[in-house]
């Protein structure tokens, strides 16, 4: 540990118990309190500052600074669930602390709808020419035979994806909740499942972006109905939500056969989970349809 960590350690912490050094910063166990020192920034401070304005209560309070690091005092909180299951509960009161509403104009509509098909088309063609290419092969490595037997169901993704595009497109008055984006869903930068650590890369988007990343990443522990009722999004929101996750990721082979297995059996797991869900959303539409059509027959 360097002199300017010691420094402000020594200045700020007395009685400590034992030190944990993590990747991206350190705790600090003393008899009464948990520290936890990390290198600053001027972009997280003003993102704190703006989330402290906005009248989210934040888990770390400021004890210390120089130049480069960071000491935070560390509340002592304990939440139920598994970790992710509180990380979606703090992305949610931050979300919930800055939210406003943005209408959507006719013309900002037709661009984002033009540039969403041409991402589209393109993933399809991703997907297509690594089907050509893997079916020329006489020798396919696992990863690329694994992708070729599960192909079909990417292409089904890609079909809900622009589903609900169209979906979206074709209702009127657009609008999104905008809302303060940690940009940075990691259990790196979750300490032990209470705090988020850095708000560095933190940005206003669309609630339904960071909503995305974060099932992208957990989908295997949390359900998207979970994601969905704590959020109970617009309408618009939540056709285009089901536009993004359904795009595929790409996909990059390293040609080493176990990381290659397991990157494709991910974005297999991630397909199964979404096309579940979508089957269910199918079949209640249509189950309200047919209930529908039932009572027109019975007022005839």
């Amino acid at each position: 540990m360097n002199n300017i960590k010691t420094k402000i350690i020594s200045n700020n912490c007395t009685n400590i118990i034992k030190i944990d050094l993590e990747k991206n910063y350190v705790i600090i166990h003393t008899n009464k309190n948990k520290y936890l020192l990390k290198k600053g920034s001027k972009e997280d401070r003003d993102n704190r500052l703006y989330l402290s304005q906005s009248g989210y209560q934040d888990k770390m309070i400021l004890v210390d600074a120089d130049f480069e690091y960071e000491l935070y005092l560390l509340e002592e909180k304990s939440f139920p669930g598994n970790v992710q299951n509180t990380m979606l509960d703090e992305l949610f009161k931050i979300h919930k602390s800055t939210t406003s509403i943005v209408n959507v104009s006719d013309e900002e509509k037709s661009n984002i709808y033009k540039n969403a098909v041409n991402r589209l088309d393109e993933l399809f063609n991703y997907y297509y020419n690594w089907q050509i290419s893997i079916q020329e092969k006489i020798f396919p490595s696992a990863g690329e035979y694994l992708l070729l037997l599960n192909v079909s169901k990417i292409y089904k993704l890609l079909n809900y994806s622009r589903s609900y595009l169209e979906k979206w497109y074709v209702l009127d008055n657009i609008s999104f909740r905008e809302a303060f984006l940690v940009n940075n869903i990691s259990l790196n930068n979750y300490y032990a499942g209470e705090v988020f650590i850095d708000y560095s890369n933190s940005s206003v988007g669309k609630i339904i972006e960071e909503i995305t990343n974060y099932y992208r990443n957990y989908y295997e522990n949390v359900s998207l109905e979970e994601v969905l009722d704590k959020y109970d999004l617009l309408e618009a929101e939540k056709y285009y939500l089901f536009f993004l996750l359904a795009m595929p990721k790409e996909i990059f082979f390293t040609y080493d056969n176990y990381n290659d297995v397991v990157l494709i059996r991910d974005i297999i797991d991630y397909s199964d989970c979404l096309l579940d869900y979508f089957l269910k959303e199918d079949k209640k539409y249509q189950e309200a349809d047919q209930h529908k059509f039932k009572e027109e027959d019975n007022n005839i």
